[in-house]
């Protein structure tokens, strides 16, 4: 899809990145690789960021994993390296400062507590719709404690969102939250750079919200 919207850009004219993510544990798939086969000789820019984090909802096997160990040890220094071999640019990015937890919500909660606590600024995004799961952990772990975090929901159709009220059901706690989505209108034909900047979806609008609330 990823190769896709990357072509449809350039013949549009436009200028956005578009940025695929997978997993270690989808990479095994025909479907992965028919991307990557694409990818490659697509003129164009993409960027693909590959999750190496073992944490797959099974075991991996196959010598495709092999070639990935080597990477992680190697810190991406391996001559078996796949993506290369798709005629792609390669970066390894060891460690680094994201943390990937699949659908665990609680413990995500849980650990952007302790890292505020330790100091941090932890930023943690989720949909609206499965944060409430982490509700126990947003009052107990994060409120009570007085552990200062920034959550940003992403929702669609309410120009509230469940964010702002989880924000003004702590009250005074320095539970920071950023609401992101989409008014119920019909926008069919506006074109979506529009959208963005109206609902301030683009890259550089969050960040600027996000390092504001971070102050």
């Amino acid at each position: 899809m990823a190769v896709g919207m990357a072509k449809g850009r350039g013949l549009c004219g436009c200028m956005e990145n578009v940025i695929a993510f997978i997993g270690d544990g989808s990479m095994s798939e025909g479907e992965a690789f028919e991307g990557l086969d694409n990818a490659g000789e697509t003129n164009t820019n993409l960027i693909i960021i590959f999750n190496d984090n073992e944490m797959s909802i099974a075991p991996n096997h196959g010598g495709i994993y092999k070639g990935l160990a080597e990477l992680r040890a190697t810190n991406g220094a391996s001559e078996h390296n796949l993506f290369r071999a798709f005629g792609l640019d390669y970066r390894y990015v060891a460690g680094g400062q994201f943390v990937d937890v699949g659908i665990a919500e609680q413990h995500a909660v849980a650990e952007i507590s302790g890292i505020a606590k330790a100091g941090g600024k932890p930023v943690y995004e989720a949909a609206s719709t499965f944060l409430q799961r982490a509700y126990d952990q947003l009052q107990q772990d994060l409120a009570l404690q007085g552990n200062t975090a920034t959550i940003i929901t992403a929702g669609f159709g309410d120009a509230i969102g469940p964010g702002e009220r989880i924000a003004a059901y702590y009250g005074s706690s320095d539970m920071k939250v950023l609401t992101y989505g989409a008014h119920k209108e019909l926008t069919d034909r506006e074109p979506m750079e529009t959208l963005y900047v109206r609902y301030r979806l683009n890259r550089e609008q969050i960040v600027q919200d996000v390092l504001e609330v971070l102050r």
